[in-house]
């Protein structure tokens, strides 16, 4: 027995792009008032805050161990430089 999920992939997907609209649209009306790096940390805390509530809210258990740690840095650091040369352009 299948269920048909089409109306609910299509709610998720219109509210999506609503909060992604909602975003680009806030961004764009904030970047003269706000350095990019605050812009981007505010991103993240509200998208942390979001995924951090929403797992509270399933009671689910999350580990963040990393069975690559030295990679992780890499991963960290390669980023952090990327973007640094992003910005001085």
């Amino acid at each position: 027995m299948s269920t048909n999920n089409n109306p609910k992939g299509i709610i998720l997907i219109v509210t999506a792009m609503t909060f992604f609209s909602m975003q680009d649209a806030l961004i764009k009306f904030i970047y003269e008032q706000a350095a990019l790096y605050e812009i981007f940390f505010g991103r993240y805390f509200v998208a942390a805050i979001l995924l951090f509530g929403y797992i509270k809210f399933r009671n689910q258990k999350v580990s963040l161990k990393t069975y690559y740690p030295s990679l992780t840095v890499l991963r960290v650091l390669l980023h952090f430089i990327a973007f640094s040369a992003f910005l001085s352009h």
